[in-house]
């Protein structure tokens, strides 16, 4: 599993978080995907 620590940004009422380049390319994700995040732990 490959993990990666990201800071989150703001843009007006929305939160937004960019996905490092290695995992894009691990996963091959294309802008427009669809994508699903779960929370692991606590934080």
């Amino acid at each position: 599993m490959l993990t990666k620590t990201v800071k989150i940004g703001k843009s007006g009422n929305g939160l937004w978080f960019r996905i490092p380049a290695e995992i894009v390319r691990a996963r091959n994700i294309k802008p427009g995907d669809e994508v699903e995040f779960a929370q692991i732990g606590e934080n």
